[in-house]
């Protein structure tokens, strides 16, 4: 059971539209290996007959990382994370033509908790049902312990799973296809006891696979030991000369530069002498040179080394579950002589976003372009079944999701669903209190702020066309976290028995105030609660009306305040919620103006955030310009907004990176979702349009001119399809086309237009004078 939830609230009422008016329970026959232990591979071959050909319904989920084929053709991997409590389980839809077909499964029991899932209360198991025409087709299912993979490997981090150390030779071979014979160590596995009998269908679009090969250089020879089990993987890797002379040989490297930071799995086809050491090492950067196989800031001793041992044959080493790099480095070890030959190398990324989201926006300003470019990059390396860092953690964050990731991909694909997702099981992790979950299933985490952001993203996911069905099944789960707040509200601000904050890296909270931060993101996070509670007629619409009120009068004493006094991120959040008088709002611009330039990178001279240690006044971070620039934009400093985007993110891509870093420093997460603010403030203002939260309508405003032009195309929320928007300068004119492929309404904000709401069918054009100021567009 969910504790602190009643689970009659949580029950999700959704369905993928694939699965629309087929049932919702599913019986599902659990099977598995007996051995209860950590870091077990376990193969399972399903044999299944076909009396027709037929459209066949494959409904299966394993823990913990699995990839299954059918007929030895690669299904699908996974799972996508869930609690222990909500299991969801993938769905494929495929034609098989009739007779007799295998569906295989290699299963990876990590046994230990990480950031995607609680390993130790899930037990082992995969489970599947294949169904034709409404009916279930019974299943022969057979399995085998994989001992080739050893079970006293290092593990990546603590936050993720294991390493992998197989000996290939121990492998049975071409097992997924149909004509593989079951020798003796082939059983029948058993049930456990683990009811996914209510198990729900994953409701967000399946991965796509992009295979990227790579060209393999000539080798060059190393010298070291390829040291046996037990010791130090990744600092014997580390410890290899890889400028070794021939007659100090002991075999042979290649490196590979993949362009960007991706979430994949490597592929390496090769020959090797018998028992030959073939080991890759990952990296999303490099140290002097060398693929440096850690990586920092994971709470612990990490090792991204992979080790298999050669059969002699010709042969395909391929990674079972899938990692987060930019650099591989591939070590093969010679024998009696026997030189390794390396023949291919392929790196199949995994990611929920179309490759196509970087054909969405063009500017006239190349800087701006080249990081609205890196932008998308980064995002498309951040999305698995939620947005994460690809490397480090992989962990679900919500102050990823609720806050930036939301705008992304509203701005740049439409597709909503792996933050619905989220958001989902951000009420199941919820705290006893009914504090919601600032990072789940896996190992949970609690923040305050990362509450508010929760609470605020329910509405904002409904104004920009998300489910209606979403709002509605977490509202009493948005009361009680709500109500957290609530009862936590003193006359001196928030208690701190209510849990720690985030606000920002670096931030430096003031010792002679209230948590003024905080309570400006309760602010917005109420404003929206209001918003919903009108929209579906709920009970509590008053009890969050005192709150708003509470809340407003307590600020209300701290709003006179200079900003010097307030600093820099309650100021820019205090801007953002219109609570400053015209001249304190002057003051503030200004004052948010003078900090950011005299911050690194705009100062080159200044301090930088350099470890998550550093607390200061003079940080800026990519994460919070999500909150600063939208406001600044909003009152006008469009120019400010525009320069500021090329010169912080530019500063990275001048770096020689190719994703956005999570902070203004190379010493940190090289690829991070949160940092990614331009890949949706481009389009939303340089393309003019904003979703209103009203059907079929957008908002118009002046497009950010300091761009030069810009095309592209804007989802229409709701819907699958886009407005396409091109507009450029034409002497002392902007001249504004759009096309659409539905009826739509605009609502001029900016008083430009002939109509203050304007229809447009088709298509439409319009000029006006270039603008000497902005209109500001109030929003939650």
């Amino acid at each position: 059971m969910l504790t602190g939830v009643a689970e009659t609230d949580l029950v999700p009422r959704w369905l993928p539209p694939e699965l629309r008016g087929v049932t919702e329970q599913v019986p599902f026959p659990l099977v598995l290996d007996p051995a209860k232990t950590t870091n077990v591979h376990v193969a399972f071959r399903g044999e299944f007959q076909l009396n027709k050909s037929a459209v066949t319904q494959i409904r299966f989920l394993g823990a913990h990382w699995f990839r299954c084929w059918i007929d030895g053709e690669f299904l699908a991997d996974g799972p996508a994370r869930f609690h222990p409590s909500f299991p969801e389980f993938e769905l494929r839809e495929i034609e098989l033509a009739s007779g007799v077909h295998i569906f295989s499964a290699h299963v990876h029991h990590e046994g230990v908790t990480t950031r995607l899932l609680k390993g130790e209360e899930i037990p082992p198991f995969f489970s599947a049902t294949i169904q034709t025409d409404g009916q279930t087709v019974p299943i022969s299912w057979r399995c085998r312990r994989l001992d080739a993979y050893r079970q006293i490997a290092p593990r990546r981090s603590s936050l993720l799973g294991w390493s992998e150390q197989c000996d290939t030779r121990e492998l049975p071979r071409e097992w997924v296809y149909r004509g593989y014979e079951e020798d003796c160590e082939w059983c029948s596995p058993v049930e456990v006891p683990y009811d996914v009998s209510e198990a729900r269908a994953v409701a967000i679009p399946a991965p796509s696979y992009q295979v990227l090969k790579q060209e393999v250089p000539a080798f060059a020879a190393l010298d070291g030991c390829f040291s046996g089990y037990g010791t130090d993987v990744a600092l014997g890797f580390l410890r290899r000369d890889l400028h070794a002379t021939a007659e100090a040989c002991s075999g042979r490297w290649w490196r590979f530069d993949l362009g960007r930071v991706m979430l994949g799995y490597l592929r390496v086809r090769f020959r090797a002498a018998p028992g030959a050491i073939i080991e890759t090492g990952a990296a999303e950067s490099l140290l002097h040179g060398r693929v440096f196989p850690w990586c920092y800031y994971s709470e612990g001793p990490t090792c991204f080394v992979n080790r298999y041992l050669a059969t002699g044959d010709e042969q395909v080493v391929e990674w079972h579950s899938p990692m987060g790099a930019r650099f591989v480095e591939v070590h093969c070890q010679a024998i009696d002589g026997i030189q390794p030959e390396l023949n291919s190398v392929e790196f199949v990324e995994r990611s929920f976003l179309p490759p196509s989201i970087a054909n969405e926006f063009r500017c006239g300003d190349d800087e701006i372009q080249q990081v609205w470019g890196a932008c998308v990059a980064t995002m498309r390396s951040c999305a698995e079944d939620t947005l994460v860092d690809p490397v480090r953690e992989r962990g679900q964050w919500t102050g990823d999701n609720m806050t930036v990731g939301i705008e992304v991909l509203a701005a740049t694909t439409g597709e909503l669903s792996i933050i619905e997702r989220n958001a989902r099981q951000i009420a199941q992790c919820a705290r006893e209190d009914g504090l919601a979950a600032g990072l789940c299933p896996g190992t949970p985490g609690y923040f305050t702020s990362y509450a508010t952001y929760w609470q605020s993203a329910i509405w904002r996911l409904l104004e920009l066309g998300g489910d209606e069905s979403l709002a509605v099944d977490l509202l009493p789960a948005l009361h009680r976290n709500l109500r957290c707040f609530d009862q936590a509200f003193t006359s001196k601000g928030l208690c701190e028995s209510l849990g720690d904050t985030f606000i920002d890296w670096g931030y430096t909270p003031s010792t002679d105030l209230p948590d003024l931060a905080t309570l400006a993101l309760l602010r917005r996070a109420t404003k929206a609660t209001i918003e919903l509670d009108r929209r579906l007629e709920s009970e509590h619409l008053n009890k969050s009306l005192r709150l708003m009120e509470r809340i407003d009068t307590f600020l209300g004493e701290f709003v006179s305040l200079s900003p010097q006094s307030l600093g820099y991120h309650t100021t820019a959040l205090f801007l953002a919620e219109q609570l400053f008088s015209s001249n304190d709002k002057s003051q503030a611009i200004e004052y948010l103006k003078s900090h950011i330039r005299d911050c690194f990178p705009m100062n080159l001279d200044a301090p930088r955030l350099l470890s998550p240690a550093e607390r200061g006044d003079r940080f800026i971070t990519p994460y919070f310009m999500h909150f600063v620039l939208p406001a600044l934009i909003e009152e006008g400093e469009t120019a400010f907004a525009v320069d500021v985007i090329r010169r912080c993110w530019g500063w990275s891509l001048k770096q020689g990176l190719t994703t956005i870093p999570e902070v203004f420093s190379e010493a940190w997460s090289h690829c991070h979702p949160w940092s990614c603010a331009p890949a949706w403030l481009l389009p939303r203002y340089g393309l003019g349009l904003c979703p209103s939260g009203v059907a079929a309508t957008f908002d118009f405003r002046i497009p950010l001119l300091e761009i030069g032009s810009a095309s592209g195309s804007v989802p229409i929320p709701g819907t699958r399809r886009r407005v396409r928007v091109e507009w450029t300068i034409e002497g002392d004119e902007v001249n504004y086309r759009i096309k659409t492929p539905v009826p739509l309404y605009l609502r001029d904000v900016s008083s430009v237009m002939p109509e203050p709401r304007t229809m447009v069918t088709t298509e439409s054009e319009w000029r006006f004078p270039l603008p000497k100021c902005r209109p500001r567009v109030s929003s939650i």
